[in-house]
């Protein structure tokens, strides 16, 4: 029997308590960027929404991420500052003592100039956090971050690459989310 399955199997018939999870969020981040000896401090917002099965105390599923990040300094002989952010990927969490949450999550990211639309960058996104219920469904977050882009597309030519030099990106990021649970 495929383990995957007992896993979800095991999961669903935890309690009576399993329940539909939806979670929008909107989010301020403050990080800094490095590539070679480039470096750069930036600020963001954005929104996000994590889809997914919630039981009495654990929560996964998928998440998604639209963001749009201000950089101090341009990069990477790039003239552009502004670039938008996001991406898909997956979040595990556990929650207890009835106000408390810890959670991971995982997203395949890419990073695009606002005017500059004819290439991108392709990384991987990884986050931990604790968030903390403020009233019910309302819940403030803050989580550290670590993003690392290891390829780049090219409109012109359709190609993708490997990079010389890998952009690095770590900070934090303060959100409001509020829990829906779907019976």
């Amino acid at each position: 029997m495929n383990i995957k399955l007992v896993f979800l199997v095991i999961l669903l018939n935890q309690n009576c308590f399993a329940a539909l999870l939806l979670e929008p969020r909107l989010q301020v981040y403050q990080g800094s960027l490095k590539v070679g000896s480039e470096q750069s401090d930036f600020l963001g917002q954005g929104q996000g929404l994590d889809l997914g099965y919630m039981g009495e105390h654990f929560l996964f599923g998928i998440t998604l991420e639209k963001n749009h990040y201000r950089f101090q300094e341009s990069f990477l002989d790039r003239n552009t500052k502004s670039y938008h952010a996001g991406g898909i990927g997956t979040f595990i969490g556990y929650h207890f003592l009835d106000r408390l949450r810890i959670q991971t999550t995982y997203i395949n990211t890419s990073l695009e100039p606002t005017t500059q639309k004819n290439f991108r960058y392709f990384g991987q996104y990884f986050a931990y956090g604790l968030g903390l219920r403020l009233s019910k469904g309302l819940m403030f977050n803050l989580i550290q971050f670590n993003n690392t882009y290891t390829q780049k597309e090219e409109d012109e030519t359709g190609q993708t690459n490997g990079l010389v030099s890998n952009i690095r990106s770590h900070g934090q990021s303060a959100y409001l989310s509020y829990i829906f649970a779907i019976h």
